[in-house]
């Protein structure tokens, strides 16, 4: 019992998307929906949880994922396309030498973005270690090129 109850949530965290969920909601709470937000793919399908998260309206959505046509490209999966957007959120593998240079928050994992980052928020694993952090560029107060 304690090895399931008690041991499972921080063994399987990292491999279940532990912080998917919690950040898509910190994002539908806290962010204007007018602001670009470039999100990790790394997430694995990080589009479903901000769907979720924001109650967005199934018919919109559905009309939003037909522009994906991973199919047609012949993909398994969404999160094949190098990039996608849904509404203010752009899916793409972080860049933060050129991600950093605008106005859009950006989400992804801890080794994506460089050491001394100032994150508006941290979503933790259970055992305490970062799992994924929301960055606004522009509330850096760190030396560039670091």
């Amino acid at each position: 019992l304690e090895s399931y109850f008690v041991l499972s949530p921080k063994k399987i965290a990292q491999p279940m998307l532990y912080g998917n969920l919690e950040a898509a909601h910190w994002l539908a709470e806290n962010t204007d929906s007018g602001r670009k937000v470039i999100v990790t793919r790394k997430l694995s399908e990080p589009h479903i949880y901000i769907a979720f998260a924001s109650q967005w309206e199934p018919t919109d959505y559905q009309k939003a994922s037909q522009a994906w046509q991973y199919r047609e490209k012949g993909l398994g999966w969404v999160d094949q396309l190098p990039e996608y957007s849904l509404g203010n959120y752009t899916f793409k593998n972080i860049d933060w030498r050129v991600d950093s240079g605008g106005r859009a928050i950006i989400v992804g994992k801890p080794e994506e973005f460089p050491e001394g980052i100032q994150a508006e928020k941290i979503i933790y694993y259970p055992n305490g270690q970062p799992a994924v952090l929301i960055v606004d560029p522009l509330n850096q107060y760190y030396a560039k090129g670091k």
